[in-house]
Parts: C-alpha cells; structure tokens; sequence
C-alpha cells in the first residue's frame, strides 16, 4: 500500500532553504541566488534556465546571510552566519580566496564593494573593511570604531564617500568612507534632528559609551560638562608634565580620558534603571541569543567622578542635575531593517538622500547635514504588523520598491517626494514633456484601490519643533509577489524587469506592470517574447491572493470583481441587520452598480425570484430522483477563522484552508436485556453451582475408603 502523502503533488521551489539574497548581473545577464543551505544558483533571466550551481561549504553546510559583485562583476563575494567571507568565480564554482572573520564569529549582513575594498557589517556591531589587492595572500584590512550597541542589520553607500549602517536598535549612523570617521547619528523614537555618534567600547562585562566630538548637532549640557572636564584634565596634565604635547581630538589620549570618565561614571551609580524597550520583528530571536541589548540608560545620568592621574587624585565637580521624564525611558525603540541612499540627489537641508524602513512598519526620509533632519515619513504597509524589509530605487531614483514581510511589493513616485522642499512641500520644477517618465509606464488598472489604499488624516506634524510632512508619495502599483516575506527585491534596468527573493524559497521574475514571468526552477521563458510568457499565475497566488493582487496579475480583464465585493457587502449588511425585505438592498445595489450589464439587463423581479430561490434551495426536491433526493450539503467556513499567531523565524507558516462543523460526542448509553436472555442466564447460573457441588463430593469419597483400607484384620 502506498503512503497517502505520495499522492499529493508538491510544487517545485527555486531552492531547498530560504532565500538570503537574488542579485542581477547585467554583464552575463544572470540572476544569482543564495539560500540558507548554503547553495549559491546561477540563473539566466531571460529563459529562466539553470546555469551553475555550487555549495559554499561542501564538509558541512552553512547558512549564507549576504552576498555581493566585484566593481567589475565578475567575482561573487558571499557573507557566511559565521562571519566567513569567501570570493568565487560564480561561472563555475570555483573558490577563489577565503576570509576568516576580524573581530569575532558573527553573522555578517551587509557586503559592498567600494575603491577596491570590501566592506563588511553584520551582528559584530562593527563595520570593517579588506584590500583587494589580488596579488598578496593575505589582504589588508581595518575595524572602525565602534558606534552601534547592537547587531547592524542593513547597510549601503553614496558613491564613494558616504557609507551608512542601521542597527537592531534603532540607530542610523552615517560615515565618512575616506576616515573612516562617523559624523552623524539619526535615531527616529529619540529625535528628528541629527544625533552626536556614541562611541561604544565593549569590555567582558560592561559597556562604555563615549560621546564622540566631532558628531553634528547641536551640543546639550552634558556636552558642553563633558568638554569642559576634558580641558579641565588637559590643563591639569600641561601643569603637571610642561614638556607634554597638548593632545587633539584625534589622539588616543582624548578618547582615553573620556572613557575614563563615562566608565566612573558608570561605576558610581548602583542600581541603573531598566533599559529602554526595543521592539522589532527579530525582537524575540535577539533576547534569546544575547543579554544586554543596548547600553543603560544611566549611564548618562549625571554623578560625581573622580579620576586618578599618577599618583594624584582630582575629584571632578558635580554638574547641573537633569531632569529625565519617565516617559522618555518606556518610549519604545523600532528596530531598521533596511536603509537606502538616493544616489542621483545631492546633500541639501530641504532634501531628502537618505531613506529608512522601521519595525512600524514606517518609510522615514532624512536630509543630511548640520541643518538636516527628518523631512518625511510615511506607512508604506497598509495594516500593522508587517514591516518593509527590502528596498530598491531604479537608476534615476523616480521609482521606489518595497517588500514586506507578507509578500506584497509596491511601487511609489518618488520622484518629488521630499525633494527642495519650500515650507513643508517640494517644488515644482518644469520638465520636459518629451522625456518619458518610468511612472508614465505603469498601467491605470494597477492603481492601488481597496485595503491597500493609505489614508492621511493630517498632511504634518511638529516634533521638536520641526515640521515633518506625512504626505506620502504617490503608490503607483501593488500586488503579492510571494506567501512569506521578501528579503530581496531588485529592478533591472535593461528590460524593465524585477526580481524578488523571498522566505518561501523562490525567486520569482516580473514586469514593472505586474505581469508575471515565472518562477526560476519551474519552467522556462523568453522574455520580449509574449507568446512565449507564462499565461498560468502561481497556484499559491490564485488561492491567497487579494482582489488587488488578482486584478493587476490578470491585467485588469476581470474589473467586475470590485462589483461582486461591493454585492457581497450589501449582503453581509442586509444579513447582519436581520432583514426581510430584499426591496431596500435591491434598491442599493441597484444603485452601486447602475452600468454594470450583467446587473441592469435583470428586471426586480427577476433579482427577486432569484433571491427566493437561493432561500429555498435547501428545500428543492429533483423530479428525476424523486423526493428522497437531497441536494449536497456544502460546509462553509467558519465566521472566524481562528488566528494563529507564528514568529518571525519560523520557515514555516500555519494556515487554515478548511474548518468542519461538528458537535460533542454524547454518552452511549446500553440498551435493556431481554426477559429471555435473562431466563437463560438464570438457568446458566444454576447449572454451574450444581455441577460445582457434585465435584467436591466426589473428592471427598476416596479419602474415607483409605482409611477402611488401612485397619488391622
């Protein structure tokens, strides 16, 4: 007999594991994947066929977390879970150097390449960077300083120059790729304005925090304390050793001190209230990996230090108390999952360069520099929970594209948005009307209707007295690409074509109109050829996918389905209100729909028959089968399907398809004995007690004829 599971058929998957990552090189024309098995996939997009496939680590696989071209693009470079980085020829498998991890064993999630060096972030915290220099055998390399009290999750650049990391915590630091320097921190739950960097140096069992001088912003009291007890050391040490050199924020002197003095101030306090509360999708996952997430809050608190230099004592003067709100402790902090630069702006107060997706599920748009800050912000997920994870721009920055954590990609005009804003609102410039526009492309069916509609209740807010715009850019076309969260999405440029890599282990090919191509590993296809296109949508996306979904897969050929919803609406309305006369919901469907042909060619009384019968279906009887006939009982789903609630980690996600209806199993209860049977049983009883008897009288008589056996003569 054959196992009942072998009859199920079970759709082939562009990889065995999760997808980490799907990069488009536009020098071969392929798509290169990497899963969490460690397989790296080359595909050729424009027929979907396999072309290479190698495993990172044969002896024992491990999961691979990053991945990144060579400037020339013809290298892979793949990040490891423990913190490896390994070069290949992707062409034919073939490892071509190997990188043991700097600083610890740690998952590395960001990978560029810039100026003929790879630069590398991930859960260490840190970001650092190897020479590409083909010739040695072993590579340069450099650990920046630390700025970030948590796993950095995403990474990207500005050309050359500008190089941006975002942490676990919520901290968004901006470098200067030539120094190696950081000189701007943004944190959306602590401040629309620009931050100073805090210098972070991790020793066994306690973290310092040291803010750095040369950050941007405006300096608070604590600065201004901290400074001044700096010169103060400084002073005292040209007093005592004249001949000393007068050390320059540069000196490791300088930091030293400084951290002299956050450390005693941290050792003076006893009891540190509770930390800040961080909140994200991985929320659950970091706690259980790690303690201490971010550094306390009272290590800011002020305290009287004293600081030992030589064999001479100073003792430091208590400055101004602060007053720290209550609320400002418990405000919670959103991890980013995802940064982005827009390369074709150039850095200006009024204009947004820099783009951040928060575990609110919010798009924040900051401008970069001394009067910079927060323009904008916007939700680009159209329900709470989900959060972007992946984000990417065409070539001149007009279209912006965002996955989320359940499948759905978006396309918004970003073109104006937060760009040389005057009071709040961008300027109008006069384009030319030749130029064709990559939004002008998209078809009007596409157009975001329904649920996914994003509704603005006020065009701004004021924080911190600051004007932040809501107003969020225009949404050009949604649609669901996958069941489970994409984590990569990338636009080519060459064919209008985009790529999404997702958790449910496909990599799946589109147009920028919606249409679908197909799944690599599933079938094959020409593209710029239409008859050879696939015409069949994902089977998964036909059962899950929304009306939205359904209407811009299907290129708007069935626009009746928004006429069934608003149908299906009058009659859940008309059922909730217990209603008996249809004449009232005939009448207001009658007039949602008043050009729809399918509805105005029927009479009232037609629409009513036809009601009369669908309440009287149950009670149909077939002239042929005759009376005993019963139409077939069709279960419907429950009102409420039960929600069942999966972690972020999880590979697999639960989903009810079918509820039955049943009921509590009633006692059985045993049904009377009959007179007869009792009569019979009676006469059994009896039977077996008389033959009982009989039996031990007839052991008793030998023992008797024993004894009279027995006696003398």
């Amino acid at each position: 007999m054959e196992d009942a599971n072998c009859s199920v058929p079970t759709a082939t998957t562009s990889h065995e594991q999760p997808l980490c990552a799907a990069l488009y090189n536009s020098n071969f024309k392929q798509v290169v994947s990497g899963c969490h098995a460690g397989v790296v996939s080359v595909w050729d997009i424009l027929t979907g066929e396999k072309v290479m496939q190698f495993q990172t680590t044969p002896e024992r696989p491990v999961e691979v977390t990053a991945m990144a071209f060579d400037g020339p693009k013809r290298r892979l470079i793949t990040g490891s879970k423990d913190g490896t980085l390994r070069l290949w020829n992707f062409n034919n498998g073939a490892l071509l150097s190997e990188l043991c991890p700097l600083v610890d064993s740690n998952e590395v999630t960001g990978i560029l390449y810039i100026n003929e060096r790879i630069y590398v972030s991930g859960w260490s915290k840190r970001v650092m960077w190897y020479l590409d220099n083909k010739d040695e055998d072993k590579m340069e390399h450099r650990v920046w300083n630390q700025y970030h009290s948590d796993d950095i999750y995403s990474m990207h650049a500005h050309g050359s120059k500008m190089l941006v990391t975002a942490s676990y915590s919520g901290d968004v630091i901006v470098w200067n790729i030539d120094s190696g320097q950081a000189f701007c921190r943004f944190n959306a739950s602590e401040s629309p304005l620009p931050l100073l960097p805090i210098r972070v140096i991790e020793k066994p069992g306690q973290v310092v925090t040291v803010m750095s001088p040369d950050g941007l912003g405006k300096e608070d009291e604590d600065d201004v304390w901290l400074r001044s007890m700096v010169e103060f050391l400084e002073t005292v040490s040209q007093t005592l050793n004249p001949q000393a050199r007068r050390p320059s924020c540069a000196n490791p002197a300088h930091t030293n001190v400084i951290q002299q003095i956050n450390q005693a101030r941290r050792c003076s306090i006893p009891e540190p209230p509770p930390d800040p509360v961080i909140q994200g999708p991985r929320a659950n996952m970091r706690h259980g990996r790690r303690g201490s997430i971010s550094a306390p809050v009272s290590a800011f608190l002020p305290q009287p230090v004293t600081v030992s230099m030589g064999r001479r004592t100073t003792l430091l003067p208590r400055r101004k108390s602060k007053t720290i709100n209550l609320d400002e402790l418990e405000k919670p902090r959103f991890a980013v999952e995802k940064v982005l630069f827009l390369a074709t702006r150039e850095r200006s107060p009024d204009t947004a360069i820099l783009l951040t997706s928060s575990a609110d599920g919010y798009i924040y748009a900051w401008s970069i520099g001394r009067n910079g800050g927060l323009l904008g912000k916007f939700r680009a997920v159209h329900s709470k929970g989900p959060v972007i994870c992946a984000m990417s721009t065409d070539r001149q920055d007009q279209i912006l594209l965002t996955g989320d954590s359940n499948g759905y990609i978006t396309l918004w005009d970003i073109e104006k948005y937060c760009y040389r804003m005057s009071g709040g609102v961008a300027e109008e410039e006069s384009s030319n009307e030749d130029s064709l526009r990559l939004p002008q492309l998209i078809p009007p069916y596409c157009k975001v209707e329904g649920p996914r509609r994003l509704v603005v209740e006020q065009d701004k807010e004021i924080l911190q007295g600051r004007s932040v715009s809501l107003i969020p850019p225009r949404p050009l076309s949604s649609w669901r690409c996958h069941l489970k969260g994409i984590v990569h999405l990338e636009y080519v440029e060459r064919f209008r074509l985009i790529v999404t890599a997702s958790l449910d282990c496909n990599v799946r090919l589109w147009t920028t109109a919606g249409r679908y191509i197909g799944t690599f590993g599933q079938g094959l296809w020409r593209v710029g050829d239409p008859k050879a296109l696939h015409t069949e949508l994902p089977v998964d996306l036909k059962r899950m996918g929304s009306c939205q979904t359904l209407k811009v897969l299907n290129e708007g050929k069935y626009p009746h389905w928004g006429c069934a919803k608003r149908i299906l609406e009058g009659l859940t309305a008309q059922k909730s209100q217990q209603s008996t006369k249809f004449g009232g919901v005939t009448t207001q469907l009658r007039e949602l729909v008043p050009t729809d042909p399918r509805i105005v060619k029927y009479t009232d009384e037609q629409i009513e028959n036809t009601w009369r019968l669908w309440q009287e279906k149950g009670r149909q009887t077939s002239s042929i089968l005759g009376r005993a006939y019963k139409q077939k009982v069709r279960h419907h789903l429950p009102s409420c399907i039960p929600n069942l609630q999966t972690t972020f980690s999880s590979q697999e996600q639960l989903r009810v398809y079918k509820a039955l209806p049943y009921s509590v199993l009633r006692p059985v209860t045993l049904p009377p004995v009959p007179e007869l049977l009792k009569d019979h049983q009676h006469r059994l009883n009896e039977g077996t007690d008389t033959a009982a008897k009989q039996k031990r009288s007839t052991k008793r008589r030998p023992h008797s004829h024993t004894r009279y056996l027995a006696a003398p003569p």
